[in-house]
């Protein structure tokens, strides 16, 4: 039986994913995770995992979840935030540079040997 884990953050706050760490090989011309030599259980693991798809999902207030990010690969990327409210979406939908403006940063980084996932706002404040 799966379970889905909720977490919320604060700002600045972290928290362990929820799979386990993994380093991908390439074998037979095909990708495998294997898991991450030197912790806990990783001996008992089987060296040919199947390649496993690291994902989860996100949720902003006032906006639909983001579902299955892809914490993969390195990189950053632009996801398209949905309001819930039907009346701000028409809004959004009738003007393409607020549709512009519904986008979140998600960035992938390595950290410690691990993957470090930031999710960030498109806009910067400063304050001269």
């Amino acid at each position: 039986e799966k379970k889905n884990c909720i977490t919320y953050l604060n700002h600045k706050e972290m928290t362990p994913l929820e799979f386990r760490a993994t380093v991908s090989l390439v074998r037979n011309m095909k990708i495998v995770e294997v898991p991450f030599p030197g912790l806990p259980f990783s001996q008992r693991e089987t060296e040919d995992m199947v390649a496993e798809s690291h994902t989860l999902n996100v949720q902003i207030g006032g906006f639909r979840w983001l579902q299955n990010l892809s914490v993969d690969t390195s990189g950053r990327r632009f996801e398209d935030l949905v309001p819930r409210s039907d009346t701000v979406q028409a809004k959004i939908s009738n003007d393409w540079r607020l549709a512009n403006t519904m986008k979140l940063l998600t960035e992938v980084g390595l950290d410690n040997g691990g993957r470090l996932i930031s999710v960030r706002s498109v806009f910067e404040i400063r304050n001269h």
